[in-house]
């Protein structure tokens, strides 16, 4: 997810490059297996594809071998502690998804068809740590779960930037910041559930590779415009980060974040856009 960084962290300098980037990965590699109750993890994301960026969070799944609510107790405190330690340590997000290895087994994780495929690029490419986890995640792969799943993806995606939206003056930093982040990334992690409707493996494409596919793919031109706009706008981002290390002006700076606002209404009509198509 893109982290939208507050100028409190472009100040002190609390902003993770690619030496962080590296050193949390081989971080997380020594104390992942010592989670209690550990049976595998994939790193993935940006970091595994090689594409992260000072404002990129770092995605983990872990597979817990546990049968007991104390097990799992112990686990979820040790993951609490281990995404407190890398923030820390590295100034990098840390999301963890966590999934039960007796869960798994019975076919009821929460992992999509997409997110597989991610992960298993992932886990060929230097994500694996322990056991593999996707040996007992299985999914269907017919059309209409398909197309359900990215459904479901589409109204959880407008319901969290329209509920942004309303909401956005009475918000912390932190929240307005988390919103915007979402106005970038939704609309492509959206575009890539259409794409596997049409057949394309998509799970480790960039954003410019999402805009060539969805274009290939008959996505329409005005659709396609607007994701070009937000890609543009990340990029405007990227720039105005860059620019800021390099000569601090504050307002400059939280005038331009204000500006983003705008990036939500594109992002909201998209979506609305992409599912009526889908649907």
């Amino acid at each position: 997810m893109t982290q939208i960084l507050s100028w409190n962290q472009i100040q002190t300098g609390a902003i993770p490059n690619r030496d962080r980037f590296a050193e949390a990965q081989a971080f997380l590699r020594e104390r992942l297996v010592l989670c209690p109750h550990f049976y595998g993890a994939i790193m993935c994301g940006s970091v595994i594809m090689g594409s992260a960026e000072p404002w990129s969070d770092f995605d983990v799944l872990l597979m817990l071998d546990i049968d007991n609510i104390h097990k799992r107790n112990d686990a979820h405190h040790f993951v609490k502690s281990l995404v407190k330690i890398t923030v820390r340590r590295t100034h990098i997000p840390l999301s963890v998804i966590l999934e039960e290895l007796k869960v798994a087994k019975r076919g009821r994780h929460s992992i999509t068809i997409g997110f597989r495929d991610h992960l298993s690029w992932a886990r060929e490419n230097g994500g694996l740590v322990g056991k593999d986890p996707l040996e007992y995640i299985r999914v269907t792969r017919p059309k209409r779960k398909l197309r359900k799943e990215a459904c479901t993806y589409i109204i959880y995606s407008i319901q969290r930037l329209t509920a942004g939206r309303v909401e956005y003056d009475s918000l912390s930093e932190e929240g307005r910041n988390r919103v915007l982040g979402k106005a970038f990334d939704l609309p492509f992690h959206a575009t890539r559930r259409y794409l596997e409707l049409h057949g394309r493996d998509c799970s480790h494409m960039g954003r410019q590779e999402v805009l060539e596919t969805a274009q290939s793919a008959g996505l329409p031109k005005d659709m396609l415009e607007s994701l070009q706009h937000i890609k543009a706008r990340h990029n405007d981002y990227g720039n105005q980060v860059q620019a800021r290390l390099m000569d601090p002006n504050r307002k400059e700076y939280e005038r331009f974040i204000e500006s983003l606002q705008e990036v939500m209404e594109v992002a909201i009509h998209f979506l609305y856009e992409l599912g009526g198509i889908i649907n």
